[in-house]
């Protein structure tokens, strides 16, 4: 399992997750720190952009929601 974004960073985290995994012969994987940071701006960005189209961007597959939906908030500035 590949781990990335803020919860990589955190040892213990992926310490406890590690041990319960291991059991299971699922290896975990974190990658070098600009990597798992890089994954997430992608993300960030991508769910941004969706955001921005008014685009479904929150999947209730994932969530468990009870329909998929447009999230976050929108700020423009005239400069």
């Amino acid at each position: 399992m590949l781990v990335t974004g803020g919860g990589a960073f955190n040892r213990f985290l992926i310490e406890a997750i590690d041990a319960r995994l291991d059991p299971l012969g699922i290896t975990l994987v974190v990658p070098d720190e600009q990597t798992a940071a890089y994954k997430e701006a992608l993300v960030m960005a991508l769910i941004g952009a969706l955001r921005w189209r008014q685009q479904t961007n929150i999947l209730s597959s994932v969530t468990g929601a009870s329909r998929d939906s447009v999230n976050g908030a929108l700020w423009v500035s005239e400069v």
